[in-house]
């Protein structure tokens, strides 16, 4: 139930977003367009790592970074998954195997901040594991699209999304 009330919070600021996007044009629309659907990507993938998150740390008492590693890469396989395919169609980098790669090595940083600020934030300011990755979750989700973005992907859609005004621009 608290994961659902995430996703459908979640959801809302994206639709508030989207409702900024139809307002705006040109390359700031097509990031906005992008980290809309990053962000309904997001939605699913965290699913999958909070909720194994929670069930490893509270059912199986794996210690909660251990957990949130193992979570947290399995998410990543997720995101890649459906983002690949659904968010950014325009890899720089061809070969699927290099761009995972690359993918996943954002992800790695992604990870790494994500276990620092749930240390800092369940160790020392003792917050539950649970608040402390909603935390980590709102920060690393920009800096995985942000850097995905520039890194392994064009910035625009060769299918057709943008009408041909804003691919001019």
């Amino acid at each position: 139930i608290f994961l659902l009330k995430l996703g459908v919070i979640f959801l809302y600021y994206n639709l508030i977003i989207s409702k900024i996007i139809f307002s705006i044009g040109g390359k700031m629309k097509r990031l906005f367009i992008d980290m809309f659907r990053y962000g309904i990507v997001s939605v699913v993938a965290l699913a999958v790592d909070f909720g194994l998150l929670m069930f490893l740390n509270y059912s199986l008492h794996v210690n909660y970074l251990i957990a949130a590693t193992i979570s947290f890469l399995a998410g990543l396989v997720v995101n890649y998954l459906l983002s690949h395919n659904r968010v950014f169609t325009d890899p720089k980098i061809t070969s699927k195997s290099m761009n995972f790669i690359a993918f996943g090595s954002i992800g790695v940083i992604g990870l790494l901040f994500n276990n620092v600020i749930m240390w800092v934030s369940h160790d020392i300011t003792h917050l539950s594991v649970a608040i402390s990755k909603i935390i980590a979750v709102v920060i690393v989700f920009f800096w995985n699209f942000l850097a995905r973005r520039q890194f392994l992907y064009q910035g625009h859609d060769k299918k057709g999304v943008l009408d041909e005004k804003d691919q001019e621009e």
